[in-house]
């Protein structure tokens, strides 16, 4: 795992494993998501809590960080019927009608009029024409879900799922069940949660406020920079010049005047 630090590296199971700075997946940094209470449990790997924000000010940051939680199932019961009772796993859904229930995977299952994820319904959710996309990912006649959450305004005949939480219908962009600001025309999914369209960087859906499209690079450990500032999980880092700036490995990084620990300085030369 490029970057990791060996020394409080630990392999936690289900292709996750944590350092003192990251958690990873397969290998790859989960952005936002803070190593401390991360846990993998049973079939789920889950942060207890968001991670710390990071305002503006003196941390070096201008703009808050949005809380981002990602819960990641790697493996899915089954539902099944007994004596006219349908289960998820061990587990009873007394709502649940027996005689036409569908377990569709990944999860999902429906009745004639109800669907559920993992055992808990959906509230609202009509199975009419009801489809799973792909993991994560299903529709109705009428809407979309991300999990067990609806992605609002998404429309299910031209819903496409692109990568690294990022779909899109014919006219919006989401991120995970959220909508974006982004626009339809040329986006582009790049890599490590980041993407952009004709106009704006884009990091985990939300805009990179200022960074230019044509100079945008990204760098390891988070980083990102474009011709004129420096950014750490797409929040500019504040005074960072860019042509001199470097990373360093495990979350550090500098430039020409000083040393950069998770985009926050830690010292001047």
């Amino acid at each position: 795992v490029r970057h990791a630090d060996p020394v409080t590296f630990k392999v936690l199971g289900y292709g996750y494993a944590k350092d003192r700075n990251h958690v990873y997946s397969e290998g790859k940094v989960l952005p936002y998501v803070d190593p401390e209470p991360f846990r993998v449990s049973g079939n789920f790997a889950l942060q207890d809590r968001p991670g710390p924000e990071r305002p503006g000010g003196p941390s070096g940051h201008r703009g808050e960080r949005p809380d981002v939680v990602r819960v990641h199932r790697e493996r899915y019961d089954a539902y099944t019927v007994k004596d006219d009772v349908v289960f998820y796993g061990a587990h009873a859904i007394p709502s649940a009608t027996a005689r036409d229930f569908k377990d569709h995977g990944f999860g999902y299952g429906s009745d004639s009029f109800r669907v559920y994820f993992c055992g808990q319904l959906i509230d609202g959710a009509s199975s009419l024409r009801f489809e799973v996309i792909s993991e994560g990912y299903a529709k109705n006649a009428f809407e979309v879900f991300f999990g067990d959450k609806e992605i609002e305004g998404a429309r299910p005949s031209s819903f496409t799922i692109l990568k690294d939480g990022y779909s899109k219908d014919a006219f919006d962009v989401f991120y995970l069940n959220e909508e974006t600001d982004a626009s339809t025309m040329k986006f582009t999914v790049l890599s490590d949660g980041y993407a952009k369209d004709s106009f704006n960087i884009y990091f985990c859906g939300k805009e990179i406020e200022g960074a230019s499209v044509s100079s945008f690079t990204i760098l390891p450990d988070g980083y990102s920079k474009d011709y004129d500032s420096v950014y750490y999980l797409g929040l500019e880092v504040k005074d960072a010049d860019s042509d001199s700036f470097r990373v360093m490995g495990n979350g550090y990084a500098a430039d020409s005047e000083r040393r950069y620990y998770q985009g926050v300085p830690v010292n001047q030369y």
